[in-house]
Formats: structure tokens, C-alpha cells, sequence
């Protein structure tokens, strides 16, 4: 069995990034294979100011989509961790293209590789974080994967994370 934990944080080494760490630990010992996915850290989310999104809609030289169905194939599961936009109300712009470029892609390949599959939502949020909760929901629903839960809101205390562990390993079997 293996996850993909997708770290919405730009960057590594945040509060985001240490909730996974422990996640992933917690699953390992549960015989559960963790692979890290940084969509957002990636240099190549940068905008060159090329324009040719107007006509496609999406960037057409952003590979992080792509690159993510590939590893999504090999997964039994997902963990979305993503941070708030600053007021804490929904999910950050950035977060939001990458998530409806990469389920677009999934959903134009032959055979999905999302449907049907589990995840778990960790949200960084300011206040209750219940409607970027309910936006990420939807989101993964509308792909086709299957949540696990209600949503894991951080900081999470240690038996939180042993709970979704557990929750996933439940989900998973």
C-alpha cells in the first residue's frame, strides 16, 4: 500500500510539512509506503508571462499536473495538506489551479487514476477552517476519490495524527 502526501506549503520545512513527517512515521509503522508531493514548492509554478494560458485556460508549460498523475497511478491513497488563504476562509489561489489542472488531467486519461481512491484532508487555517474544509471536499469528491473523515485541522496533537493513521490504514484495507 502506498500514499501520496501532497504538502500544499510553498515551501518546505513549515508547520505543514512536520504534521506530514509525523503522518508518514505513524503510517510506516503501520506498513504503509509514503511518498512526498510538493506541487506548489516546485520552481516551474512560477508564471514566465508567456500569456498562452488565455487561450488553454491552464498554463501550457506547467508540468506539476502531469507530474502528479504519474505518481497518482501508483497510489492506493492521498493526503491533501493545504494551508488557508491569509483570512483563513478558503483555499490559497495557487492551491486551487494546481488541484483543478491536475484533476482535469486525471480525468481526461482513458482510465482515472483518482476514482474511487481514499484521502485525507489536513487543512492550516485560521479560525474553525470549516470552509476551506468544505471547499477541499468538494473539490476531491468532484475528482472522484473517496475522503476519509473529517478533516484534520493543524497544529494536530499526536493522537490526532494517530487517529487518521489509523483511519487511513481502516480505509485502505
Amino acid at each position: 500500500m502506498k500514499l501520496l502526501l501532497v504538502d500544499g506549503s510553498a515551501r518546505e520545512n513549515t508547520p505543514v510539512g512536520a504534521v506530514l513527517d509525523e503522518l508518514s512515521a505513524a503510517l510506516s509503522a503501520r506498513g504503509i509506503e509514503t511518498e512526498r508531493f510538493w506541487p506548489i514548492s516546485d520552481p516551474r509554478a512560477l508564471c514566465s508571462g508567456c500569456g498562452a494560458c488565455r487561450g488553454a485556460g491552464v498554463c501550457v508549460n506547467d508540468l506539476r499536473p502531469a507530474d502528479f498523475v504519474k505518481a497518482a497511478v501508483d497510489c492506493d491513497g492521498f493526503v491533501f495538506a493545504v494551508p488557508a488563504n491569509l483570512l483563513g476562509t478558503r483555499l490559497r489561489t495557487d492551491t486551487k489551479h494546481f488541484l483543478t489542472a491536475a484533476f482535469s488531467r486525471a480525468a481526461r486519461r482513458k482510465e482515472n487514476p483518482l476514482t474511487g481512491k481514499c484521502t485525507a484532508m489536513l487543512i492550516a487555517a485560521r479560525g474553525s477552517g470549516g470552509a476551506v474544509q468544505a471547499q477541499l471536499r468538494a473539490e476531491l469528491e468532484a475528482a472522484g476519490l473517496r475522503p476519509v473523515g473529517e478533516a484534520l485541522k493543524l497544529p494536530a496533537a499526536p493522537e490526532e495524527i494517530e487517529r487518521l493513521a489509523q483511519a487511513l490504514c481502516d480505509a485502505l484495507s
